[in-house]
């Protein structure tokens, strides 16, 4: 990630902040109805000595606050906009009912600037999730309007710390804001889609974050990248996967893990070598994204280092009646079509794309 290149800015001051463990407030859990109100505010992002940056928060905070609950329980949410549009909440992930899940004038009205609505559904899987704006998310997750979303389970396996790490790769400037120029830019999304330039965990670039000596750690890992895939080395350890995209799958070591914009992976490691650092080197370069750290002063860990078990994964559907269908695409921005049909007319992609938005990139 080429994150080197934001600001002629000390890269030092950008990768020492210290968190420990959990950067952003929980909600109160008891509070029967949980308040979020989306709004513009500043934040630090970019680390110490640097300029804050203008962003689009739930609650002041990036990430959002985190809700947690148990499976079965039900999620009371009333939100708030204080922005100038319109938005709305997407519950990402989640089994959900139709007319909770969020999409700007299909499932529901956008929530108007000044106006409130609440949400209410059952959470009826366990897992690693995140909720974040779906009106012109294009530019709404992109300025930080998301958070994460945590069911926890009875068969949870038990660890010492549970840390939920939300990653996210910004596109500043050169005065350390969001780069506004290229929201909604015609090539990013005819192409890779719009790349950031400026990684953080929870907000933060490189924290760290203290645990016990020789303590099990659950690490949730959430990708609010717009367009790229990451991935991330762990040094000095090797992590059991347990989850991906909240659901338990089959157990798998691995040292290294891929994560798709909006994709969640869970891991499980014991920290008997000692402090563990966690790079991203999807670009051949590795780049430091966060440090656990074991912290003395913590105390060792009192937990029994049993084996790793985790409810199986639900069995997958039967193949014997597959159909297969074979489909052939071609062209778009990158290839040879010239011409597609919209609303009952045939358009050139140019005027497709400068009068309605509407592109296809292969």
């Amino acid at each position: 990630m080429k994150r080197r290149h934001f600001l002629t800015l000390a890269a030092a001051g950008a990768t020492s902040s210290l968190v420990a463990p959990s950067p952003w407030k929980r909600l109160n859990a008891a509070t029967p109805v949980q308040q979020i109100m989306a709004g513009k505010t500043r934040l630090n992002i970019a680390g110490a000595g640097q300029p804050d940056t203008d962003l689009w928060l739930y609650n002041q905070s990036c990430p959002g606050p985190m809700l947690r609950y148990r499976k079965g329980d039900m999620l009371h949410a009333e939100v708030r906009n204080n922005l100038d549009v319109a938005t709305t909440i997407h519950w990402h992930g989640i089994r959900n009912l139709n007319e909770m899940d969020g999409v700007a004038n299909l499932t529901q009205a956008p929530i108007e600037p000044g106006e409130s609505f609440a949400y209410e559904f059952p959470l009826n899987d366990s897992g690693t999730y995140w909720y974040h704006a779906h009106n012109m998310g294009w530019e709404q997750v992109a300025r930080g309007l998301y958070g994460p979303l945590i069911i926890d389970d009875d068969q949870d396996p038990e660890v010492d710390h549970d840390l939920c790490l939300m990653i996210d790769d910004w596109r500043l400037d050169n005065d350390g804001q969001i780069d506004q120029a290229s929201l909604g830019g015609l090539h990013d999304w005819s192409h890779g889609g719009r790349l950031g330039n400026w990684l953080t965990v929870n907000g933060k670039s490189a924290p760290e974050f203290r645990v016990k000596d020789k303590a099990r750690i659950r690490l949730r890992l959430i990708s609010a990248a717009n367009a790229r895939i990451m991935t991330f080395q762990l040094t000095n350890a090797s992590a059991t996967l347990i989850a991906l995209d909240g659901a338990f799958c089959q157990p798998e070591q691995v040292t290294k893990i891929t994560l798709a914009p909006a994709q969640r992976a869970d891991v499980i490691l014991d920290m008997d070598r000692g402090s563990i650092e966690i790079a991203e080197i999807s670009t051949g370069e590795p780049y430091p994204a966060a440090t656990v750290l074991v912290d003395p002063a913590l105390g060792p860990s009192s937990l029994s280092k049993t084996p790793i078990n985790t409810p199986k994964p639900a069995a997958l559907p039967s193949l014997n009646k597959l159909r297969r269908i074979p489909i052939h695409m071609q062209g778009g921005a990158m290839g040879n079509l010239q011409t597609a049909m919209f609303e009952g007319a045939e358009l050139s992609l140019r005027k497709l794309a400068q009068k309605h938005k509407k592109l296809m990139g292969f």
